[in-house]
């Protein structure tokens, strides 16, 4: 499907701001201004951190997190996260504080609330030390346009491992490039004082290079090699994560987890995102679709320097604001913005009762999550006229070990129509399903549907048993070779039960 955007836009002077909670994204253009300080957490308070610009994450705890970790993220706990002091402490303790497990400590990120692309990181931060622990300094893609891990990309700007003292890692993963296949890109950098003194460590990110460094020294530099995602998915906002792992399957691998000692503490003195400004006057332009507006204030033509910009998603009647898309991510409502570049902002809408985003695909696969189980299953995928196309080159034994899927919630007694459109290269099934996005992935409905090579609509009536706020809508196609379309995917409330 396609919908015609009426344009709004406005011309606006580049400027920059140190506002903890203000996004910011700037990829440089010709002749940019040296660098400046666009976003800061400086951890100037008492207390946990702040939700404004934090946010614990801890949904890996039941599968640990792709690595075998051994400890339990707790969420809102002064005893593995507090700011006091002008730092940020992250306690790793040994601790039976939730059944199975016998670790706890923290970890957090910016997610839905600052994410950049391109930029100067700056992360100064002390180590804990000692056999087992792995505390990391990272940044993961916003909406994951190009698939599920490692496809949409991992930036580790600082990892350390307990069994290798003095060392730290740097790395990055892609689908090409990743440790579970053995082909990662990174360096294993001699750093003295990690555990006694502070140290700075940076990531510079370019359009066509991430440069890494500790204390201004530059040990790693990956470049693009082409526009492939597989090799460079960096073209896409990504969020900060801090951590502090115990154990994990590499650990066992290399003397476990020595338990004498615990507490440790990974602490962070400030966090610090620089970009380059650059000259002349730039152009917000702000896309507005049948379900809203967006407001810009002030609207005029010439802004003057320095001077911020503050944006609202206003939906129609019948429509709810669901979040923005492109270089900006959450629902934050209103944002604020400052012009160091020519800017897009989109606002998605939604009808009231619908629950799928971008089910035409005419925002490509954003909001969408490619998965494969890798190396079981090689596949490609992509849009091809406006519709989800994935082509199967080797399938697995199952259905699930390739898939399309979209976040939603579940009410017990909702009763949902599902309709989609699909289509493939030759007679096959394909797998429908309403599942959990979490361990253990029970699944609340599912049927099989016979495709051909024409276009098909399907639709379906489903009354939904139990609640579920973290729930996906899954569709199944890795048991078969060949291509597959999937295209105006709607999921809406009709009623309850």
């Amino acid at each position: 499907m396609r919908r015609t955007a009426m344009l709004a836009t406005a011309i606006v002077m580049a400027a920059c701001t140190s506002d903890p909670v203000a996004d910011q994204s700037l990829p440089p253009k010709d002749e940019p201004t040296a660098w400046q300080l666009v976003w800061a957490e400086e951890f100037d308070y008492t207390g946990l951190p702040d939700p404004r610009i934090w946010e614990f994450e801890t949904d890996g705890n039941a599968w640990g997190w792709g690595n075998g970790e051994d400890q339990y993220y707790t969420a809102g706990r002064l005893q593995n996260a507090r700011v006091g002091g002008g730092v940020l402490t992250i306690t790793a303790r040994k601790e039976a504080y939730a059944d199975g497990f016998d670790y706890t400590s923290a970890r957090i990120r910016t997610r839905h609330r600052a994410d950049w692309l391109y930029g100067k990181f700056q992360i100064r931060a002390k180590l804990p030390a000692g056999q087992g622990i792995w505390p990391a300094i990272w940044m993961m893609p916003s909406d994951g346009v190009y698939g599920g891990w490692p496809d949409s990309g991992e930036i580790d700007i600082m990892e350390f491992f307990g069994f290798d003292p003095g060392y730290i890692h740097h790395n990055i993963h892609t689908e090409k490039y990743n440790h579970k296949i053995g082909t990662n890109k990174g360096t294993r950098a001699r750093t003295d004082g990690l555990h006694t003194n502070f140290q700075i460590y940076e990531l510079q990110w370019y359009p066509d290079r991430l440069e890494y460094y500790v204390d201004g020294k530059k040990n790693f530099t990956y470049r693009k090699e082409s526009d492939d995602p597989a090799v460079w998915p960096y073209d896409r906002p990504f969020y900060m994560i801090l951590n502090c792992a115990v154990g994990g399957d590499w650990m066992r691998q290399n003397g476990g987890i020595d338990d004498a000692i615990f507490p440790q503490q990974m602490i962070v003195d400030y966090v610090r995102v620089y970009q380059r400004v650059h000259p002349g006057r730039h152009r917000l332009t702000a896309p507005t679709e049948a379900g809203g507006k967006i407001i810009i204030r002030p609207l005029k033509t010439d802004y003057d320097p320095n001077e911020k910009i503050e944006i609202t998603a206003v939906p129609a009647p019948g429509y709810r604001f669901y979040g923005w898309s492109g270089e900006l991510t959450g629902a934050r409502n209103p944002r604020t913005l400052f012009m160091v570049r020519d800017r897009r902002v989109d606002a998605v809408f939604l009808a009231d009762n619908q629950l799928i985003v971008n089910g035409d695909f005419t925002r490509g696969k954003t909001h969408w999550v490619y998965w494969t189980q890798k190396p079981e299953v090689r596949s490609r995928h992509g849009i091809e006229n406006g519709s989800f196309q994935a082509t199967i080159d080797r399938p697995g034994d199952h259905d699930w070990q390739a898939q399309l899927h979209q976040a939603v919630a579940l009410t017990a007694g909702e009763e949902l129509q599902l309709t989609f459109a699909a289509r493939a290269g030759r007679g096959r099934t394909l797998r429908v399903t309403l599942v959990q996005n979490h361990d253990p992935y029970h699944s609340f409905w599912g049927t099989d549907v016979d495709l051909e090579k024409e276009w098909r609509t399907y639709s379906f009536t489903i009354t939904i048993p139990e609640s579920d706020p973290q729930s996906r809508l899954e569709f199944d196609f890795g048991d078969a070779a060949g291509k597959i379309y999937i295209d105006d995917v709607s999921l809406k409330r009709i009623g309850l039960k």
